[in-house]
Order: structure tokens, then C-alpha cells, then sequence
């Protein structure tokens, strides 16, 4: 263990330059994967106002009495993925309607309420299709008329989260892999400078491991300097965006720790690569 302590330490001395590669790659890797986390729970925030925002209009038949609507209430929060549900009578519709004065003028032209009675309805749903299905059962019960929903709205909605996460999981892909590229053939010039070191080392008897063990340790030093850094980084990024953008939330302490094993995890895949295709050139293995 001490053995490899120091040759750690005095690779990181005699190695300045591409050990600041390798840090820097990871760095700026986590950081553009950390933005993009930022950007999606930020934007997650903002769908679930929207989704907030959707809901059913069922609009009830004329001469529907109190008593059947307070029926037709309870049965409809029983439908599943309902989270509640409002009755607006004909009185608040024409309320809500007469404070466009466009609208206003028409209904005084017609002289009386045309407007029907309704209900309002809120749902807990991920896709268009259940908000299908809550409407078509809502819409079999008696002295309902009609019943519509923003479904292009929701499909809409849906759609760009789906697109959003798959461009984001082919991004974090591309990212690790040039990463991990950088980093191993960074270190295989780095090993290959020291390859006298390495021939000695076997002809004294030092197994495989004992040789990669340096260099595993240094990849899980530049990987863990890496997410660090790149936390450190994402934080001034949010602070500059938050002087601009009101209500933005910070990523949780859970995605900072992800954020910093992931650079690990790269710092000892690329390190790990770059020494393995050393040691295979060399038939070490």
C-alpha cells in the first residue's frame, strides 16, 4: 500500500500535464451532465404546473337539480386518477365568461344565459390516453351532455418530456464514451512513458495488478477532483442563472453525490482502459 501511495504522488508530479487532462475531461463532462440534470428537474417543475393546469370539462343538461349534482360529484371523484373535482353553475360561468367584454357584449345581445352548467375536473395522470378513459367514463353518466379536454394539449406536453429524456440519456452516452476515450489515451501515452518502469517491474516478479493498482488509484483521485470540481462549477452556473431566472431550484444533495461517483466511475474506467491496451501491446497481461 505504501508502494503505491507514492507512486501515485509522484505520478501526479511528474505527470502534471496529463493528469490535468484527464481532470479537466471529467470535469467538464459532469458539468454539461449536471446542467442537463438541472434543465430537467427545473423543466419537470414546469410540466407538472402545465399537467396542473389541464383538466376535463363535463358540461351537465339543462334542469339537473342540487341533488343529482352532489350524485354525480361523488361518482365522478371515484374514477380513477381523479384528484378533484369543482361544480361551476351556470351563475359562475356567465361570471367568468362576462369579464371578456367581447363575450359580454354578445350574451347581453342574446338577452339571457346560454351557458350550461359544468364540472371541472383535475387528474393524476402521465399520458393521454387515461385522460381518454376518465372522459369516456364520465361521459356515460346520466345528465351529462358533453365532455371535453385539452388531449393535443397533453399529447403535446408528453411528447416533449419523452424527447427531452431521450436526447438527454443519448448526450450523457456520447459524453461517458469520449470521456472515457480522452482519458485512456491520455493515460496509454502516460504508460507507455514510463514502459521501461513496467519491463522492470515484470522481470522482478510484479504481477499485472500490483502494475495497474497506481494507476487505478490516480483514476479514482482525477475522476473524484473531476465531479468535485464540476459540482463546484454547476453551483456559479446556477447562481449566474438565478439572478436572471426567478424560482430555479438547485440540484438535491443525492444528484451532487451521483454527480461526483460518476466521475469516479469515469476516472477509473478511462484509467483502467488506458493501461490495459498498454499492457495488452506489450503482451503483460
Amino acid at each position: 500500500m505504501g508502494y503505491i501511495i507514492k507512486e501515485v504522488k509522484d505520478n501526479f508530479k511528474r505527470y502534471k500535464f496529463s493528469n490535468q487532462v484527464c481532470i479537466w475531461s471529467i470535469t467538464m463532462t459532469m458539468l454539461i451532465i449536471g446542467m442537463f440534470l438541472l434543465f430537467a428537474i427545473n423543466l419537470q417543475m414546469v410540466i407538472n404546473d402545465l399537467k396542473g393546469s389541464v383538466e376535463i370539462v363535463a358540461f351537465l343538461k339543462g334542469g339537473v337539480n342540487s341533488r343529482r349534482v352532489s350524485q354525480l360529484k361523488a361518482k365522478i371523484k371515484k374514477i380513477k386518477n381523479v384528484k378533484s373535482v369543482y361544480y361551476s353553475s351556470p351563475e359562475d360561468a356567465l361570471i367568468e365568461f362576462t369579464r371578456d367584454s367581447d363575450l359580454k357584449k354578445q350574451i347581453e345581445f342574446i338577452g339571457e344565459n346560454p351557458l350550461p352548467a359544468s364540472f371541472g375536473i383535475h387528474l393524476n395522470i402521465e399520458s393521454a390516453e387515461l385522460m381518454a378513459q376518465a372522459a369516456r367514463e364520465i361521459g356515460k353518466f346520466d345528465s351529462i351532455d358533453e365532455v371535453r379536454y385539452g388531449r393535443e394539449e397533453v399529447n403535446s406536453i408528453i411528447k416533449f418530456v419523452n424527447t427531452v429524456k431521450f436526447g438527454g440519456l443519448v448526450l450523457v452516452v456520447i459524453l461517458g464514451v469520449m470521456t472515457m476515450t480522452i482519458i485512456g489515451y491520455t493515460i496509454h501515452l502516460a504508460v507507455h512513458l514510463r514502459g521501461q518502469e513496467i519491463r522492470v517491474m515484470k522481470l522482478v516478479g510484479a504481477t499485472s495488478w500490483f502494475i495497474r493498482m497506481p494507476f487505478l488509484v490516480e483514476g479514482i483521485m482525477q475522476g473524484c477532483a473531476g465531479g468535485v470540481l464540476s459540482a463546484g462549477l454547476l453551483y456559479v452556473v446556477y447562481r449566474i442563472v438565478l439572478t436572471k431566472i426567478e424560482g430555479i431550484e438547485f440540484l438535491p444533495v443525492l444528484y451532487i453525490a451521483v454527480i461526483v461517483a460518476a466521475g469516479v466511475i469515469l476516472g477509473l474506467a478511462g484509467n483502467l482502459l488506458g493501461i490495459e491496451n498498454h499492457l495488452k501491446e506489450r503482451g503483460a497481461l
